[in-house]
């Protein structure tokens, strides 16, 4: 029995024992105290014997007839109750005692629009009755009028103040309003009710339990997880507070911690007074906060034991399952737990973003927000769902990106670079662009100059989950700086990514560009053909590993090859930082130094660090990092020192777009084309069209 449904029948045996013994005052022919006490006590079956025995000896007795009622309503026979007062109704019709007992029968049986049409009627009669404000203030919060509930519960307490059941009624009467103005999005609204309960008793369990919900929908774990700790230390509710410990943690990327508080709950659960719904969802944590660490085996291990000992049929391990492959990147499989429970069972908040989640994972993004909606048909404006919702539709709302850069290096190079994309897509399986690029190139001094313009026109196609192709067409001009013509091309960029599996990936470019380093390179009219392959492999101990080949063929009949290794490590996944030793080896079929670097054998090793929170889209400020140190060499000069710096500083305004400035800064010959120290510097800002903001 919950606290609520408690109170509510101390209520009902504090008021019965009121009703009666009002009526009794007014018309008594028995002693009848024992069965008083009975009622007082909760023996109602006893009490129900004793009244039905009185009424033998007395059937005319109205007060045995009113307590042989309640007693029938109190011990569970509520319509029967309901039956009787009617009766006495149309006996006593008008009687004010029997139409108070009439409307708290009402009560029991849920009928609260004819309770609070009675109540109506008996206020008429006595506005200050305190007996029947309390009555309409509980019928109306059974009617979901809360406000009236609880304009009518302070005026009980103005005529009985400090009545306790009276505070009890208003505590949850406060308790629906506050939830009501949580699920508008009215936050502040929200506390200032659970702060005028708090006020009177700052331990109130319900209270805190609903100000660390207001704070998880505000997306402020950190508080949330404050007031969890409250209930924790106080011991106000300790197997509820170590659960939402555990998942606070798990918000607040506190694996360890999470896994912990998961520990404590599942403990607290091996009490015999706990139910087996409680002891479920502290092992269900447990399976959570395993997951989140990405330890799969463990936590699937764990299911399998709770379904050894609660079934394989319980809803709450399948869907653990479920999520457990969903985190995992086996999403089909996920799917498979998922679409039954939402096919077998009634439908549920939990499986329907599971669903959601599932089909992002597949990259079926209207399918995904399809069901995400329905989620949001059983738990309106949930943040979490509308969050995910809005995440998800960015795959495929339209987008602009605009960006200028302008860069420099030691050998008097400059270069101005103006950049604008608007991509669109369709069900995010295929995503459209167009790409202008203008570049002016100057060197040594501003006499010398060439300009080179180009459009891309492309799209990505998504075919399924493991596979994608990406196309691209870029009309390209070349212009000197008197005008002329250096030339008109139409340049390729097409490829392929395959996802062999969760933890590896392949994929194939081929790419054309005109050497455009500088105007010189590009009245060359020298045009590239890259042919790239990488393979990508993560492992589930943090470390990944990174390699591209590329060959490419040059228009001035020279070769390039290039291999690149990245090994990494992936330290910490908030902020994002990774840190690892890149390697790049390079050759060159023929050398034409005097126009761009291209050293018969080359070979480039770098340690490097990096730290970012770009995916962070709840960050205001955004950031991205990069150092790295190491040498370089060729056949024909010693090893020396490099380093390179980037450094982008920027900041999400709206949650529908971003304002980068970036800085780069490298002595690596593999760097430029000339081999030259270079530097640069630029802006880029990023604007998602028709995205909603959320108010979390």
């Amino acid at each position: 029995m919950t606290e609520k449904e408690e109170v509510r029948k101390k209520s009902n045996l504090l008021l019965g024992m009121i009703l009666c013994l009002i009526s009794h005052f007014a018309y008594s022919q028995a002693d009848m105290q024992e069965g008083y006490s009975m009622l007082e006590t909760g023996q109602f079956s006893e009490a129900e014997v004793y009244f039905d025995n009185i009424l033998k000896s007395y059937p005319t007795n109205k007060t045995a007839k009113i307590c042989y009622a309640r007693a029938m309503g109190l011990g569970g026979s509520k319509a029967e109750a309901l039956e009787q007062f009617q009766h006495l109704q149309e006996h006593y019709p008008g009687d004010f005692e029997i139409l108070l007992n009439l409307a708290e029968a009402f009560m029991w049986n849920e009928r609260f629009g004819e309770a609070a049409q009675l109540y109506t009627e008996l206020l008429e009669i006595n506005p200050d009755h305190f007996v029947v404000n309390l009555g309409y203030a509980n019928a109306n919060a059974g009617l979901k009028n809360n406000q009236t509930a609880l304009e009518y519960i302070d005026k009980s307490l103005v005529i009985e103040p400090k009545n306790a059941n009276a505070e009890v009624s208003k505590k949850y009467i406060l308790l629906a309003i506050s939830s009501e103005y949580r699920n508008k999005l009215s936050y502040d609204t929200s506390m200032m009710h659970l702060d005028t309960i708090l006020a009177k008793n700052p331990d109130d369990r319900e209270a805190l339990l609903n100000k660390a919900v207001n704070y998880l929908w505000m997306d402020k774990p950190f508080k949330a997880n404050k007031v969890y700790q409250q209930l924790n230390d106080k011991e106000i509710e300790p197997m509820e507070s170590t659960i939402g410990l555990s998942y606070t943690n798990v918000l607040l990327h506190q694996k360890k911690r999470a896994r912990e508080y998961s520990k404590m709950a599942m403990e607290l659960a091996e009490s015999p007074d706990v139910t087996i719904k409680d002891k479920l969802r502290a092992s269900i944590s447990m399976v959570n906060a395993l997951g989140f660490s990405r330890k799969y085996e463990k936590a699937h291990a764990l299911i399998d034991t709770l379904m050894t000992t609660y079934g394989n049929d319980v809803p709450e391990l399948i869907l653990a399952r479920g999520r457990m492959h969903v985190w995992d990147n086996e999403t089909d499989k996920g799917l498979s737990y998922y679409h039954f429970l939402d096919s077998t069972y009634a439908p549920s908040f939990e499986v329907k973003m599971g669903i959601a989640e599932a089909m992002r994972g597949e990259k079926k993004y209207k399918a995904s927000v399809d069901y995400i909606n329905q989620a949001l048909k059983i738990v309106p404006n949930q943040p979490d769902a509308v969050y995910l919702r809005e995440r998800v539709k960015d795959e495929y709302r339209p987008k602009l990106t605009l960006d200028y850069m302008y860069a420099r290096d030691i050998g008097n190079n400059f270069a101005h670079v103006k950049q604008a994309k608007f991509e669109i897509g369709d069900n995010g399986r295929f995503r459209s662009f167009v790409h202008y690029t203008h570049r002016r190139l100057e060197q040594v001094s501003n006499e010398n100059y060439a300009t080179q313009m180009g459009i891309g026109i492309g799209t990505k196609f998504q075919a399924f989950k493991q596979l994608s192709f990406m196309a691209q067409m870029i009309p390209t001009k070349s212009v000197d700086r008197d005008g002329s013509s250096i030339r008109n091309d139409i340049l390729l960029d097409v490829g392929m990514q395959y996802d062999i599996n969760k933890s590896q990936t392949a994929g194939y470019n081929f790419v054309q560009e005109a050497h455009n380093y500088n105007a010189d390179l590009l009245r060359s009219g020298i045009v590239m053909s890259h042919h790239k392959v990488f393979y990508h492999i993560r492992t589930p101990f943090k470390i990944g590993l990174y390699t591209q080949f590329i060959a490419t063929t040059q228009t001035d009949e020279n070769k390039r090859n290039l291999l690149f290794a990245s090994l990494y490590y992936n330290l910490s996944e908030i902020p994002f930082i990774k840190f690892g030793v890149n390697y790049n080896v390079m050759t060159h079929l023929e050398q034409y130094p005097t126009l761009y670097f291209s050293p018969e054998y080359f070979i480039g090793t770098e340690g490097f660090f990096n730290i970012n929170n770009i995916e962070r889209k709840k960050d205001k400020v955004i950031y991205d990092i990069t150092i790295a140190l190491g040498t370089q060499s060729t056949r024909e000069t010693a090893s020396e020192s490099t380093r390179r710096l980037d450094l982008k500083l920027g900041y999400r305004f709206k949650e529908n777009g971003h304002i980068f400035l970036y800085y780069r800064n490298s002595n690596a010959s593999q760097s430029t084309v000339t081999g030259f120290r270079y530097e640069a510097f630029g802006v880029q800002g990023v604007y998602t069209f028709g995205k909603k903001t959320i108010n979390k």
